[in-house]
């Protein structure tokens, strides 16, 4: 079960030096969980989110902030509905923004990952300045540490993770890319695109299933789209090892197995950062619930790490 999952990641905890940490902003307290439909301005576009807040007790800290990142064609309100972000969030007190993608009267929603995907690349959609904006924006209205800011993409949505991930490390403590790539191409004539390394290294955790028909696990063409080519989970393993430092090192722990999956480490990287895959053995191009459930996995992953702004 996936409980196993996050016993190696808790157990890992121990050893890690970067432990997770409250500064002293408060924004006073709730009594039930809420979640609400807000909107941001950016380059004359009118952006809009959802945020979860978990019911807390007023003690003085600023709880942890995860950004869920929806795939193509999806919205913020199908993310929280799919993930479990937010029953997950009443349970270990943390804020959750899910924000839209721009699409079509409301439909058709995606992202600008700099590689991918549709007319938010051609177009060349802002994508970067709204997480931007969020970032700045939601500790100003909620109770959040900006020490402990997370980041979570499901497909395009896991891609424009990795590009945010890439170009502002530091605005983010850990993030989680989950049937996501870091680079495609898309016709035979065209050179491989490749989002550019970070200046410092970040936690990464990296979800995907073998039998992804969309972007395949070994990399290659995708079964959806014919003239597309994705690079694979490992290719986005190696991106990461080299910007944390430990590509040259072997992983830290024995491969752990549970129903075919398996995850492998690497967390003896730059700054006490770390790697990790977990490869499932079934799941296609979906966000994992069973046997590994993907927002309780990418918690215990990230939940560990801090880190302060520059």
């Amino acid at each position: 079960m996936y409980h196993q999952f996050i016993s190696i990641f808790l157990l890992a905890c121990l050893t890690l030096p970067l432990a997770a940490c409250g500064s002293s902003m408060t924004k006073g307290s709730l009594s039930s969980p809420t979640t609400m439909n807000k909107s941001i301005p950016v380059d004359g576009n009118n952006r809009t989110y959802r945020v979860h807040i978990p019911a807390r007790q007023d003690s003085g800290q600023p709880l942890p902030l995860i950004i869920a990142l929806h795939g193509a064609f999806s919205s913020a309100r199908k993310m929280e509905q799919l993930s479990g972000f937010s029953t997950l969030a009443d349970k270990e007190k943390f804020v959750v923004v899910y924000p839209n993608g721009i699409g079509l009267l409301g439909f058709l929603r995606h992202w600008n990952a700099g590689f991918c995907c549709g007319r938010a690349m051609s177009a060349n959609w802002n994508d970067i300045g709204f997480l931007l904006r969020l970032i700045e924006d939601i500790p100003e209205q909620f109770p959040v540490d900006r020490q402990r800011i997370y980041l979570v993409g499901m497909s395009n949505g896991g891609m424009l993770a990795h590009r945010f991930a890439a170009e502002y490390p530091d605005r983010i403590a850990a993030v989680t890319l989950v049937a996501a790539a870091v680079g495609a191409r898309w016709s035979k004539e065209e050179e491989m695109q490749i989002i550019d390394p970070p200046t410092m290294p970040v936690p990464a955790l990296i979800i995907h299933s073998r039998d992804d028909p969309t972007i395949p696990f070994e990399g290659g063409r995708s079964d959806n789209r014919k003239d597309v080519e994705y690079l694979g989970p490992d290719d986005a393993v190696r991106f990461w090892r080299k910007a944390n430092h430990c590509e040259h090192l072997p992983a830290t722990d024995t491969r752990w197995q549970v129903d075919g999956s398996d995850l492998t480490r690497w967390s003896d990287c730059m700054e006490g950062t770390e790697v990790a895959l977990l490869a499932l053995d079934q799941g296609g191009h979906a966000w994992p619930v069973d046997p590994v459930d993907g927002a309780e996995t990418a918690w215990s992953f990230m939940s560990r790490f801090s880190r302060g702004f520059r």
